[in-house]
């Protein structure tokens, strides 16, 4: 993933050329609505977790720039978030190659120990090619 720092915080530009949903749209307590979608560039693939109306907007083939996103690790796999400050803008829509390795969001087990996160009933399940 291309990324700078900015005033306004970390800008990450993504290339939507490998959508997979990684399952339905989920409903929180609070209303809100959840979906995984895994992205990739030429660099990787990594899962992205957009909210509300975000989880409609992402199609194959969408380029898109991520302001003030962050990370996060769940039972050792990487997960890139839009952040509650954060935005997700498409800027163009392209075809593109991209690679599905590495995948970022892979389980890994140095994540657990550095993330601080001992819950393994979380973990991602990953698919070989």
């Amino acid at each position: 993933m291309r990324f700078h720092y900015s005033r306004i915080g970390f800008v990450i530009c993504f290339y939507c050329v490998y959508t997979t949903l990684q399952g339905p749209v989920t409903r929180t307590k609070d209303g809100n609505e959840v979906r995984t979608v895994k992205v990739a560039d030429r660099t990787g693939t990594i899962n992205l977790s957009v909210w509300n109306e975000n989880s409609s907007l992402i199609a194959p083939c969408d380029i898109f720039q991520l302001v003030q996103g962050n990370t996060t690790v769940r039972g050792g796999c990487l997960t890139l978030n839009v952040g509650r400050y954060g935005q997700l803008m498409k800027i163009g829509e392209f075809c593109f190659p991209f690679v599905e390795s590495p995948d970022f969001s892979a389980y890994n087990d140095e994540w657990l120990g550095k993330a601080g996160d001992s819950s393994l009933t979380n973990r991602c399940e990953t698919t070989s090619k």
